[in-house]
């Protein structure tokens, strides 16, 4: 369970969070090893639209051999292929195809994930390959040829098995392309919670806004146009993938799905090393479901004589921050409309493979209309007995343990970044 910030409340007296320490790294060395750790790689016939059993088989064209599959290779998942595998009578339906991790299969967790407000949960993944070519050219472009890779997060319901089932609760992250023989007809990353959303900019950890998403760099135009019959993609010669290396984090506190995107997850790999290795808050969606929850990797198409959706992708991880945390505030009793100093006291157990706490966020009543006094914030921690006080930036992100960063959200929270 990632836990991207400790959230502590004003009102609060005190209070114990107790959980369990989880760390869960998925390498993708093989279907076998993945497989034992909660990964079910039989394909599972789902889009957007519901369960949709295109037939294994090419029904058109018999010349062109590209059904949708997946396997690991080189460390790597892979999926790829047509997921409607050309199949008309699937023609403008979103068929989509995916690979499930269940939690309850696996020994880490036991069980499905649940999320709260002091439990969330969360995980990322870095994707390496996009390639969406949405055409195999046997006619002129037009709206309803679209086609996506997507990752989900999604609450688990047995009783989804048959043609036009669909899940009640879903949320994906993707990168969707469309073609309309339209200058700047290129893939947009975005993400679906019941519409379609893709957000011009993101949010950096310092509140700054981060355009790069939007830029060529990550929206492209896969369609390579070439003879009827002859494809590109992961089974010939991809000649316009995506490589540049995509961190994609997703995170549930109980109400609220997040998503963040990280444009440089690995530094120096000759990649996009002059862009920032973080991750920007992208967007969220507002759910009221938050228990029994899996993972899905998928891709999905609306148009039947789509070219191939192929999407590769590693280093599945799961973390958190701490163990337990017991917080506190005082003085708990305050007069009216009275300038007072609060003092907020965080201890938190921390487990070897815990991340540690990176960032807290303390809410305010509604009521509690001023601003915060920024200047008046001091932050101290304590690894001994000993505490020692840190230096307040007022720009850029802490480069010791010596120093802290404080400001205010978009929510009017305020925030404390180590």
């Amino acid at each position: 369970m990632f836990i991207p910030l400790l959230l502590i409340g004003l009102l609060l007296l005190q209070d114990d969070i107790s959980g369990t320490s989880y760390y869960y790294h998925e390498p993708f060395t093989s279907v076998a090893s993945a497989s034992n750790n909660g990964w079910n790689f039989s394909r599972y016939n789902l889009g957007r639209d519901g369960i949709l059993n295109a037939p294994d088989e090419p029904r058109l064209w018999t010349d062109i051999n590209n059904l949708a599959t997946n396997d690991i290779s080189g460390g790597q998942f892979r999926i790829y292929g047509r997921p409607n595998n050309c199949i008309l009578a699937y023609n403008n339906y979103w068929v989509g195809r995916a690979v499930q991790f269940i939690p309850l299969s696996n020994a880490t967790f036991g069980a499905n994930f649940s999320a709260s407000a002091t439990q969330p949960i969360g995980f990322s993944i870095i994707r390496h390959h996009a390639n969406i070519d949405v055409n195999m050219d046997i006619q002129g472009d037009t709206e309803y040829h679209q086609a996506s890779l997507n990752i989900w997060l999604a609450q688990e319901d047995l009783s989804v098995t048959n043609e036009l089932d669909n899940l009640a609760n879903f949320a994906y992250f993707m990168e969707l392309a469309k073609e309309n023989s339209v200058a700047g007809d290129v893939s947009r990353l975005g993400y679906f919670g019941g519409a379609e959303v893709f957000p011009a900019t993101a949010t950096g950890p310092t509140n700054a806004s981060y355009a790069g998403f939007a830029t060529g760099t990550w929206r492209i135009d896969y369609d390579n146009v070439n003879a009827q019959g002859t494809l590109n993609g992961i089974r010939n010669s991809s000649d316009s993938p995506n490589l540049n290396p995509l961190g994609i984090r997703m995170t549930h506190d109980g109400s609220t799905i997040r998503f963040y995107l990280n444009p440089n997850p690995i530094s120096g790999d000759g990649r996009l090393d002059g862009e920032p290795n973080e991750y920007f808050y992208f967007g969220s969606v507002s759910v009221g479901w938050n228990t029994d929850m899996k993972v899905m990797l998928g891709h999905e198409s609306l148009y039947f004589a789509n070219e191939t959706q192929d999407g590769i992708y590693d280093d599945f991880l799961v973390r958190t921050v701490c163990n337990t945390l017991t917080a506190s505030i005082s003085p708990q009793q305050v007069l009216a409309g009275a300038n007072t100093t609060f003092k907020v006291v965080a201890v938190p157990t921390i487990s070897a493979n815990d991340s540690g706490i990176g960032e807290i966020t303390i809410k305010k009543p509604s009521y509690i209309t001023n601003e915060w006094q920024l200047s008046t914030v001091i932050v101290s921690n304590s690894s001994s007995g000993t505490f020692n006080q840190l230096t307040r930036l007022t720009t850029g992100i802490p480069a010791t343990t010596s120093q802290f960063r404080v400001l205010t959200n978009s929510d009017g929270d305020l925030k404390v970044i180590f």
